[in-house]
Parts: C-alpha cells; structure tokens; sequence
C-alpha cells in the first residue's frame, strides 16, 4: 500500500535517545549531540515514506510482529514494527550494537 505512514516512537525509544545525546554532549561536546540527534530523526523520518527499507531483525524472527532495524549511526540501530493497518511505524527500541544481542528483548 503506498502513502505516507506516521512514525511513532515508544518511551523507551525517547528514553535511550535522550540517554546517548547526553552522553554524547558530555563526551564530545553540545554540537557533536545536535548532529546526532539530527541525524537519528532524519533517518527515521525516512520510515514514514519507506517503511520496509530495513532488514528484518533475526533476533527477534520468533516473535508476535515482524520486527525490523534501521542502522542509525555505526553503533546504532532503530528497532521497529510496521502496522500496515492502522500507517503507523512503531519505534520499539534504540539498540546500540555494542550490546550483547542477548539482551535485546522486546515486549510484544
């Protein structure tokens, strides 16, 4: 189905955000967060046009939805579900790859 769908993101993304732009701002520096954070919303806001444009997550195969992840930022990615029904695209987590993939765990 083609058309502009609504990107939502869960508190636990805007969470995991906040958290990384923080660190980033006392790490490197106030400029260095706002190009991150800029470049987080620019690529998700991508999404809303192109829904299906990320891989499948292996990791999360087994589950209730069809998880996807968006590479962000070399060390991070978007984890999502598409709800074709109701054009919604639900940002369910903010993972940083350096993680154990074991941890990522979602509720569905």
């Amino acid at each position: 189905m083609a058309g502009i769908m609504k990107l939502f993101l869960t508190e636990k993304v805007k969470r995991a955000l906040k958290e990384n732009m923080l660190y980033a701002e006392r790490e490197f520096g106030t400029n260095v967060a706002r190009r991150f954070y800029k470049n987080v919303i620019q690529t998700a806001s991508l999404l809303e046009l192109f829904p299906y444009m990320a891989p499948l997550e292996l990791l999360l195969k087994d589950r209730r939805y069809e998880y996807r992840s968006l590479c962000i930022q070399p060390h991070f990615k978007l984890i999502y579900r598409v709800d074709e029904a109701n054009r919604i695209v639900y940002g369910v987590d903010f993972w940083d790859t350096r993680r154990d993939p074991n941890q990522l765990i979602i509720n569905d």
